[in-house]
């Protein structure tokens, strides 16, 4: 199939849809087994190509920087660089496109994609290492085609409901999949079998025509959904509400867009993770060092794992047919989740970390044998232990995969209760009053044992 891209725009949306069937074809690869192949810092031999349109080459490789002298200039460690030549031309070639590394001690992997005249007719491999030091190279290829699969074969533009512009979506490329282009507004299958022209939505089929269902609502009998026709789209408001899939947040929008910033803080932990991995990877570090390097690599890994756990949360509360929760911010204390009059489940918090928190604890009880329970009050009751103790537990976890907690807390195994029965609020009081009771007592109680068991110890050696 193709891959499609949905972008917003003013006047509604438009779907890109790239080819996943082009043909990919390696021009030249070398694994440095030796450099027999090379002469200076360019491959021997050019590789001649012969195409009648612009194409795509992309150069890729492997580059491990092991000790250059910068002078001040991190970036542009070393280069690869994809250079051409046109017919009759000799000499230094005129046609240079680079990708650079920036990264010490390390194996990084360089990608680049251009898309070469069709008037080149020879392509060569350029490898640089301008400063002093050493720089290993592996697995340097050139292939044709554009390994990044983002040449557009069509663009669709429609109005908010659906109905796709006319007078200038008609154009096409031939490296399409006429089947997987039948996929258009909203990522569905478009049933154009009879002229009916429905949009196939699994649940119902949807007329951009009329913005209307051509079915009932499956869910029209829940509360927020009585005051509106069965047959209604997006509540009449594409602009703000989608329906993929049955979804059912009540803005999907604000569940991706969490889940987009969770992405992006995995991806600044991977980051993290490959400088601490290159420090690691140095000789001549203490083991002390050393044992402290990897213990932040082994708390990046939970922290990455604990992040994917609320990713999966935030499908598994969208992918719910029976409630419709809603992400709330507010600039107070009370985080918490509590389910409405009208039905909605708020998850209350006053920072996308808290929201992960309060997530956490709505999954935890969408997934127990009891399911969602409220209080009376309308807030939810605690899924893994009747005080609370592992919910919360649970639900810090969940939030220090995003960012760190407040308190001494430099690791998940730090929350435990001793750390969250000591949380306070801003007035000095506790966040938990039961579980700071709990701890309270446990701790007497340890004092007393204590203290007996040293009663005990003197009577015995009294004896």
């Amino acid at each position: 199939m193709n891959t499609r891209y949905k972008y917003h725009y003013k006047s509604g949306l438009y779907f890109l849809n790239f080819p996943s069937n082009v043909i990919l074809k390696t021009v030249f690869t070398d694994g440095f087994e030796s450099m027999s192949s090379w002469k200076y810092v360019y491959v021997d031999t050019w590789i001649p190509i012969n195409n009648s349109q612009d194409t795509y080459y992309t150069l890729s490789g492997w580059v491990y920087v092991e000790d250059v002298t910068t002078n001040g200039y991190l970036p542009n460690l070393a280069k690869l660089w994809i250079v051409t030549r046109k017919e009759g031309e000799r000499g230094y070639p005129t046609g240079h496109i680079s990708t650079s590394s920036t990264k010490e001690g390390t194996w990084e992997y360089l990608s680049k994609t251009v898309l070469v005249p069709a008037d080149v007719k020879e392509i060569n491999v350029r490898i640089e290492n301008a400063r002093l030091g050493k720089v290993w190279f592996d697995d340097v290829k050139i292939v044709k085609g554009n390994t990044s699969q983002t040449v557009i074969v069509e663009e669709s533009n429609y109005y908010p409901f659906g109905l796709k512009h006319k007078g200038y979506n008609n154009v096409i490329s031939s490296n399409g999949n006429s089947t997987a282009q039948k996929y258009g507004f909203g990522g569905k299958e478009l049933n154009q079998e009879l002229g009916i022209q429905w949009h196939d939505f699994g649940a119902r089929n949807y007329d951009a025509s009329l913005g209307r269902w051509m079915n009932l609502d499956p869910l029209a009998e829940i509360p927020q959904n009585l005051s509106l026709s069965p047959y209604n789209f997006v509540k009449n408001n594409p602009v703000k509400f989608i329906d993929p899939d049955g979804m059912i947040w009540k803005d999907p929008a604000e569940a991706e867009k969490l889940k987009e910033k969770i992405n992006d803080k995995k991806a600044s932990l991977a980051k993290t993770k490959s400088k601490l991995e290159g420090k690691l990877n140095k000789e001549g570090i203490s083991d002390k060092k050393k044992a402290r390097l990897e213990n932040r690599i082994a708390d990046i890994d939970s922290r990455t794992e604990s992040l994917d756990g609320t990713i999966a949360d935030i499908d598994a509360l969208g992918a719910d047919q029976e409630h419709t929760f809603d992400l709330v911010s507010n600039s107070n204390e009370t985080n918490h989740v509590k389910k409405g009059s009208d039905g909605v489940i708020s998850i209350q918090g006053s920072s996308d970390a808290l929201h992960i928190h309060e997530i956490k604890h709505t999954a935890l009880s969408l997934s127990s044998e009891k399911g969602l329970q409220f209080t009376s009050k309308g807030l939810l009751k605690p899924a893994l232990s009747s005080n609370g103790l592992l919910d919360e537990i649970a639900g810090y976890t969940a939030q220090y995969g995003y960012e760190p907690l407040p308190g001494s807390v430099s690791s998940g195994s730090g929350i435990d209760l001793q750390y969250i029965a000591n949380l306070r609020k801003s007035n000095g009081f506790p966040v938990y009053p039961a579980l700071y009771q709990r701890y309270q007592n446990q701790q007497k109680q340890m004092k007393i044992n204590k203290k007996a068991q040293k009663q005990r110890e003197k009577n015995n050696n009294g004896n």
